[in-house]
């Protein structure tokens, strides 16, 4: 279960799919991460740079990269105790802690980014339904986006001997 931190989304994944890993997207934890070194550093600066990359890295690939990212975090409010954006991000960074260790889920081949879900919505979804002028029904649309998605999977085929007869009506 990939997502941002928004509220509604763990308890929508949670009421929706009990089981399962909660995975707080890494572009998301990145984004904070960017926005607390750039009160510190200055955005742009070689050094906002330098340790952007740095702890994105360690956040990603190291054992506990998210206890690291927020000790260097606590470092940086201490050091710039009035800088809004730290306090942000460590809370950030605290509240979902649980869902970040991505070197964990990495080496069991679980996905720690939901771009590849954003993609296809995009491809799916948006370039279909989205067309200049175009309205729908949530039965219209639902039926679009399944031939959508059985066409572009490859298993219309297969799925038409089961569908077929349903669409026929």
């Amino acid at each position: 279960k990939v997502a941002d931190g928004a509220p509604d989304n763990w308890s929508y994944l949670g009421e929706t799919l009990p089981c399962g890993e909660e995975v707080l997207d890494f572009s998301h934890a990145a984004e904070h991460l960017s926005a607390a070194l750039g009160a510190a550093y200055g955005e742009g600066t070689p050094t906002y740079h330098a340790r952007v990359e740095t702890l994105r890295t360690v956040l990603r690939d190291a054992p506990q990269g998210v206890d690291k990212v927020m000790g260097a975090l606590g470092r940086l409010r201490t050091r710039y105790p009035r800088r809004q954006a730290i306090h942000k991000a460590l809370a950030y960074f605290r509240e979902h802690r649980h869902r970040m260790r991505y070197a964990d889920l990495q080496a069991r081949n679980l996905p720690i980014g939901s771009g590849v879900v954003e993609a296809a919505c995009k491809t799916l979804v948006s370039q279909r339904l989205k067309r200049a002028g175009m309205r729908w029904r949530t039965v219209g649309g639902q039926a679009i986006l399944t031939f959508r998605a059985l066409c572009q999977s490859e298993r219309f085929e297969r799925a038409w001997c089961l569908l077929g007869e349903t669409y026929k009506r």
